[in-house]
């Protein structure tokens, strides 16, 4: 009789816990009016079902839904954010320079500045894909700032300096970047050089505003915080 009884709660236990599960929505059913979050804060993704936490209308307490993607469908999730700001390694190897005196516009390129991009407002486009793939698109605005090696010559120097010479210059500009999968592609419409010794102060660019195009990384690993 006890294990009639056992077993009957046990089966009582099960059937409660079928009920509470909920089936996951398709893609269609979610991205109905009223279905869908509008404050989306985290999705995990175990191949086609996608697990996602975010907030709906003005409610202030969080909730769950589970959405599963069929062949070839793909789910887009937009975010927006200004702090905190996500860290880069960027290199500017084209600079444009604009007229200055009697030197006229010129454009330098080569591997001669790396440093770090700090970008601020970002528009962000993680796609979800039914395989189990992401790929993340981010559209971002930032401040670079960088260690720069300039070589000076009579022409760029009003003839100040006789001999061609490297100096080490400070380098920083407004960046505009592109990134895929954490691999950023950045036009500088601004930038400027400035010198840190007595030479490099006799470059005619010292600073002189400049603009270019830069490539960079967002490593993770070496920005665990700020990067999340």
């Amino acid at each position: 009789m006890k294990k009639i009884f056992s077993l009957l709660i046990i089966l009582g236990f099960g059937a409660k816990l079928q009920a509470q599960t909920v089936k996951p929505l398709s893609l269609t059913e979610y991205l109905k009016d009223g279905t869908r979050l509008n404050a989306v804060f985290k999705v995990e993704s175990a191949k086609d079902i996608l697990t996602i936490s975010g907030y709906e209308g003005k409610d202030t307490v969080s909730t769950s839904k589970q959405v599963v993607l069929a062949r070839g469908e793909v789910l887009g999730i937009n975010s927006f954010k200004f702090l905190p700001p996500t860290v880069s390694i960027l290199t500017i190897p084209v600079k444009v320079r604009n007229k200055t005196g009697s030197l006229p516009s010129n454009a330098t390129s080569g591997l001669t500045n790396i440093g770090l991009n700090f970008t601020f407002p970002e528009y962000t486009i993680d796609r979800y894909f039914s395989s189990g793939n992401k790929s993340t698109h981010k559209f971002a605005a930032g401040i670079h700032f960088a260690p720069s090696v300039e070589e000076l010559s009579p022409e760029n120097t009003n003839n100040q300096v006789l001999v061609k010479s490297k100096q080490l210059f400070l380098s920083s500009g407004i960046t505009l970047t592109y990134t895929y999968n954490n691999i950023s592609l950045a036009l500088v419409p601004l930038g400027f050089d400035f010198a840190t010794t007595s030479l490099g102060k006799q470059f005619v660019y010292n600073k002189k505003s400049w603009w270019g195009f830069g490539i960079g990384i967002e490593p993770k690993l070496f920005f665990p915080t700020a990067n999340k």
